[in-house]
């Protein structure tokens, strides 16, 4: 299963909210992999340096990643190929018989995060790209550079991304890709390409609502999946980020307006214990605002047991739009034992 967080707007908690479920999934024991897609805002690595991280952030950014493996796909494609033989072609479809690139394993780009153990799972990371230093400027220079549109129309980019998406679900039971915020080349490939399930999270103020309403009825458009993804289901839940709590008129406000803009979405179908809005938010504590801390790795704080809550609650809510079979759902007992999706089993699991 490949999850995509996207946000319209920066600054919303998307990035923090996907580095906890990574957490909260490899403590599961899933294999997890982490894209970071965030291309001209890189930095996801940065959320794992941590003791127990076998590679720290500052090696990370000496390793290739997103952006090389584009290139390095580009430079290969340039080659010379052979031809089929005559045998191949009269299976019909040569293109989908007869691999017409040459391209890198997607492991070389893989980065172990955490040491696989007994009683946990793993969890992996594909950075931004090599930019350590020196190499920064080369690395925003390959980033301005890189034209999507020659991509898709030369490079056989469709393609390219099917074969990204389906070697990275064979590396990892859980795929999680960081997105790109607004509408750009980059969000797209993520949420209208690689996703399952795209987990969208808006802010409360109007441009986070607008924006988030106007991409959640785009990808919601049944020719999206029919012409865009061959009929490949996509599903969307939106998370309401960053809310204080504290400001009782301005939080019931924002709430008003998430389920009038919102309520038609079809995540708001999912069994809730309260609704959609209040057990799906998550709360802005200053201290985890700051130099990237974790909050479900710092259990014994009190002040952590809210955000520590949203993220299972959001967990937990993931799993319910899997299918029947999906690792993430299959990795709680309560799933096995009813294939309902109740508001007994969201009390059951706190």
């Amino acid at each position: 299963m490949i999850y995509t967080f996207y946000s319209f707007k920066g600054g919303v908690g998307r990035s923090m909210a996907m580095a906890n479920i990574a957490e909260i999934l490899c403590r599961r024991g899933l294999n997890v992999l982490m894209v970071d897609f965030d291309l001209e805002a890189p930095g996801l690595e940065r959320f794992f340096d941590v003791d127990d991280a076998i590679v720290r952030p500052n090696k990370i950014l000496e390793r290739r990643g997103v952006i090389d493996l584009l290139y390095s796909y580009k430079e290969l494609y340039s080659l010379p190929r052979p031809v089929p033989n005559v045998k191949q072609e009269a299976k019909g479809d040569s293109r989908n018989d007869f691999p017409s690139f040459p391209i890198e394993p997607l492991i070389n780009f893989v980065t172990p995060i955490y040491k696989k153990s007994p009683n946990r799972g793993s969890l992996s990371l594909i950075s931004a790209g090599l930019r350590k230093n020196e190499e920064f400027e080369s690395y925003a220079a390959r980033v301005r550079n890189f034209d999507w549109d020659d991509f898709y129309s030369s490079w056989e980019g469709e393609r390219f991304f099917e074969w990204f998406r389906l070697e990275a679900e064979k590396i990892a039971d859980i795929v999680l890709i960081d997105s790109r915020t607004g509408v750009t080349e980059m969000s797209g490939v993520c949420t209208y390409q690689l996703a399952d399930i795209v987990v969208m999270f808006v802010a409360p103020n109007q441009q986070n609502l607008d924006g988030i309403s106007m991409m959640a009825r785009s990808l919601s458009n049944p020719r999206l999946i029919t012409e865009g993804r061959n009929n490949r289901s996509l599903s969307l839940l939106i998370v309401p980020s960053r809310v204080e709590d504290g400001e009782a008129k301005l939080l019931d406000s924002f709430a008003k307006q998430f389920e009038q803009m919102l309520g038609w979405c079809p995540f708001n179908k999912l069994e809730y214990e309260r609704n959609a809005f209040v057990d799906l938010k998550i709360p802005y504590i200053p201290y985890f605002a700051y130099m990237e801390n974790v909050a479900v790795r710092e259990s014994e704080r009190v002040s952590a047991a809210a955000m520590i809550s949203a993220y299972e609650r959001l967990t937990i809510t993931l799993a319910q739009l899997e299918p029947l079979t999906g690792p993430l759902r299959e990795s709680y007992p309560q799933f096995k034992k009813s294939q309902k999706k109740s508001k007994i089993f969201l009390r059951a699991c706190f």
